[in-house]
């Protein structure tokens, strides 16, 4: 049965189980009910009718009946087998987007929106349709709406499946290529809160042709949200109707509408500037994170570069009789051993030297067995007398004594210095830096040890004093945030204990887009809140805690 009538003003449908929940009408008239068919002692199952109108005449052409995810899905569950009685949870939505022939249909009992496609010239539903759930829940698609051709408004509520409300949101979806959902914002939002008169839960809503959202919550009351200009966002935390707010540093607005300002990209900023239409790219060596609200902060700014204090402990000597450190020092070497070790061996310089000793011993033979002239012979008496002199070996009676001679001046040269290097390392706190003769630059005049105490287990009187000056350091907490448009009066420090408790801050700078505070620490474990009022962006935070002491 395709002609409708009005009969005591209800409609007949085709289905007489149609129970109509939500309907909308195109400019050119064509009409979509949404609703249930079914029956109360089975179940009863969404559907939306495609109807013309014709003055007081309708014909229905299409039907649009509603299918589960999959077979196992937890909306396959549902009877809804009580919506031939209105409760609130059977609340559905429908709007008709007619510059691009479409319908968006809210049912929140399957917390599902659908999207359908519609052929003028048949007046039929084009098939697949397009959907979007929110979980295993109740509430999205309260009510639906158009922005524009491409952005749709949908009220997002959360009710669990005993229908308890838990939260409202409106979420925006910009509806791209294939129908695709890719959400854009959602209010409330750090931009957008709601004002704190009305909501917060919201029962329905409204968007104009001209782009106003009207919500109203479930104490009646209305909110009205005004699109905004470029370079600025809709304040929704005021009275009844919106006003209008600069974006802030960091982020841009170039539409007209409700949307809150959107952070500028990795790489690009706004120069330190609010109310931005669009954002600048950044100098090629800047620190510019998502949300950058300058562009001139380099990358290799100390602010951004960190600093490790902490020093390992001290490893002991693997040998603590100086004669073996001394023969590792000076004989070892190894294929494993290092270029610094190698070149800082004595051994290895005394094996260059006697290396050298037989180039010599070839040189004198040569002189004396195939050089006649008599100035060879000579040369080879003067140089045969200079190594007898210095023979330690022999005690001037073997020449080839000097030579060796020569490596162990050397060795014992070696040894005095690598021995008095090692003596000025005692004690370690009086020495510093490296070890320059030696092939372990770290290589320390001291044995230690550790232990772990239990903190049940008081120390004794030799300990005490060192616990002691641990306990009364004073240390100061230094925190640096980052290409940010924050200042020193956005910032305040509570001491979290029984109660908050304000704290003093020492010391607070602004420089190039970034903020240096300092906090002297009443103790060693506390708990501090930082509170920056306002909203800004932040690049980054470097946290330090610095303690008395010299460099």
């Amino acid at each position: 049965m395709n002609n409708v009538s009005i009969q005591l003003g209800n409609l007949t449908w085709s289905d007489r189980s149609f129970l109509p929940r939500a309907v909308d009408i195109s400019q050119d008239l064509f009409v979509v009910v949404l609703g249930f068919v079914g029956d109360p002692s089975s179940n009863y199952t969404p559907c939306a009718y495609l109807l013309s109108r014709s003055g007081s005449n309708f014909t229905v052409h299409d039907t649009w009946m509603y299918m589960p995810p999959t077979a196992t899905s937890w909306q396959a569950s549902l009877t809804n087998w009580d919506a031939d009685i209105y409760l609130a949870k059977h609340d559905m939505s429908v709007s008709i987007n007619d510059a691009k022939s479409q319908v968006l249909l809210g049912i929140q009992i399957t917390n599902t929106i659908i999207l359908l496609d519609i052929s003028r010239t048949t007046l039929k539903f084009i098939l697949p349709s397009q959907s979007l759930s929110n979980g295993k829940a109740i509430g999205m698609g309260k009510a639906v709406g158009w922005l524009n051709n491409n952005v749709t408004v949908i009220l997002v509520n959360t009710y669990s499946l005993s229908y308890i409300w838990s939260a409202s949101q409106v979420f925006t979806y910009y509806v791209g290529v294939n129908n695709s959902f890719a959400t854009k914002s959602i209010i409330p939002n750090a931009q957008q809160t709601l004002a704190p008169e009305f909501g917060p839960i919201l029962i329905s809503l409204v968007v104009t042709k001209s782009g106003i959202v009207i919500m109203l919550d479930s104490k009646g009351d209305t909110y009205i949200l005004l699109p905004s200009p470029p370079g600025t966002f809709a304040d929704s935390s005021t009275k009844l109707v919106s006003s209008f707010l600069p974006c802030i540093g960091g982020s841009y607005n170039s539409q007209y509408d409700i949307q809150p300002c959107s952070l500028c990209p990795q790489g690009s900023s706004t120069n330190g500037s609010t109310g931005q239409t669009s954002c600048v790219s950044c100098e090629s060596d800047a620190f510019c994170p998502l949300g950058s609200a300058f562009g001139n902060i380099s990358s290799s700014s100390l602010l951004l570069t960190s600093v490790n204090q902490a020093r390992a402990y001290p490893l002991s000597p693997k040998s603590v009789r100086f004669d073996n450190i001394l023969m590792e020092n000076m004989f070892v070497i190894s294929a494993s051993s290092s270029h610094r070790c190698v070149a800082l061996s004595p051994f290895f310089w005394s094996l260059i030297i006697m290396a050298l000793g037989i180039v010599i011993v070839f040189v004198m033979i040569v002189l004396k067995y195939c050089v006649p002239h008599p100035q060879g012979k000579k040369t080879h008496q003067q140089i045969k007398r200079f190594f007898v002199h210095i023979d330690l070996v022999g005690e001037g009676e073997l020449w080839i004594g000097g030579i060796v001679s020569f490596a162990i001046l050397f060795l014992c040269i070696s040894a005095y210095v690598f021995s008095g290097a090692y003596y000025r390392r005692y004690p370690i706190e009086n020495s510093s830096g490296n070890l320059a003769f030696g092939c372990h630059p770290t290589l320390t005049n001291a044995q230690f040890s550790s232990g772990l105490m239990s903190l049940m287990i008081p120390p004794n009187d030799d300990e005490l004093p060192i616990f002691e000056l641990l306990d009364t350091q004073s240390f100061t907490l230094n925190i640096d945030f980052v290409n940010t448009l924050f200042a020193c009066t956005d910032v305040s420090v509570t001491q979290i204990k029984d109660k908050k408790l304000p704290m003093p801050i020492s010391s607070c700078t602004e420089s190039n887009g970034s903020l240096s505070l300092s906090v002297l620490l009443p103790s060693h474990g506390i708990h501090l809140q930082f509170l920056l009022v306002g909203i800004n962006t932040i690049g980054g935070i470097r946290l330090a805690l610095q303690g008395p002491g010299t460099a």
